[in-house]
């Protein structure tokens, strides 16, 4: 082969190469539109720059996963036998997101992120902690305002075993993503919107789905059946996007107090002390 016949097949494999880069690039982009640069080292975000803060963090992540053992077991009691709600009821799909939330996080501070099963976790458990937090705050606020009033007018019929299950249930995971949230370094990202809508979107469907079809439905309030299920499932989705924005402008409370306070020196002098200095 001469010289000007290798150039002219290397530039026709050349020219398929752009083609493969596009389908590649597809993910790429993906990844640069959720996570991008600026956002820096995503295992940052779940921790604490403060070793001590870090070790209490992780001692704390540790706790609260043992404490799940119990609530799992407790909640088959809880059910009383209806063990379908573990199916369809959204506060069981809150348990499940916040428990593996808790495990990701402790996993994610523990794993280097030069790798990149070490990046695809602090990834993984990033958004997993902005779903899990937006998913409680629904669930608590909703059970606490509404659905409390019904439940306990059948008091009658539960024991003390499911009435406690439901308190736990809709206070212990928001309270435990609270104390986390308020030690770890966590800014929930406007972009992630779209992530987050996943799981309540996936939910949104197979209860419907259920409703309509078979009959079968967690809540009185969302039988769908009435215009009635459709003003409280507008609620529903109003509330799931103020609690992703509370969550949002918490995290950025908390990264503009962090950023100040790692841009003020140490050894700052105040207004008394020049003019001490002066006279």
């Amino acid at each position: 082969m001469c010289i000007r016949d290798r150039e002219i097949s290397e530039t026709q494999i050349n020219t398929n190469i752009p083609n493969f880069n596009y389908k590649m690039g597809v993910f790429s982009k993906l990844n640069n539109y959720f996570w991008p640069e600026d956002m820096g080292d995503v295992s940052s975000y779940l921790g604490n720059d403060d070793p001590g803060k870090l070790r209490k963090l992780k001692i704390y992540r540790a706790v609260a996963l043992s404490l799940y053992i119990p609530l799992y077991i407790h909640s088959y009691f809880g059910m009383a036998g209806e063990y379908h709600y573990y199916v369809i009821a959204f506060t069981q799909w809150g348990l499940f997101i916040t428990s593996l939330t808790l495990l990701s996080l402790l996993i994610g501070v523990n794993v280097d992120s030069r790798g990149t099963s070490g990046r695809l976790i602090h990834k993984l458990a990033f958004v997993l902690f902005e779903t899990a937090w937006t998913s409680e705050v629904v669930i608590t606020t909703v059970f606490w305002a509404i659905l409390v009033v019904i439940a306990f007018k059948k008091v009658y019929e539960y024991n003390a075993v499911v009435i406690i299950f439901m308190i736990e249930s809709h206070t212990l995971p928001l309270a435990m993503l609270a104390i986390d949230f308020y030690q770890n370094q966590m800014v929930f990202r406007k972009r992630h919107g779209f992530l987050v809508a996943i799981i309540p979107l996936l939910y949104a469907g197979m209860s419907i789905l259920l409703a309509v079809k078979f009959g079968i439905h967690a809540y009185p309030i969302l039988t769908w059946k009435d215009y009635t299920s459709l003003l409280y499932g507008g609620l529903v989705v109003l509330l799931f996007v103020l609690a992703f924005v509370a969550g949002y402008l918490i995290g950025e409370r908390k990264h503009r107090r962090r950023t100040k306070l790692m841009e003020t020196p140490v050894d700052v002098v105040t207004k008394e002390d020049d003019v001490s200095l002066i006279v």
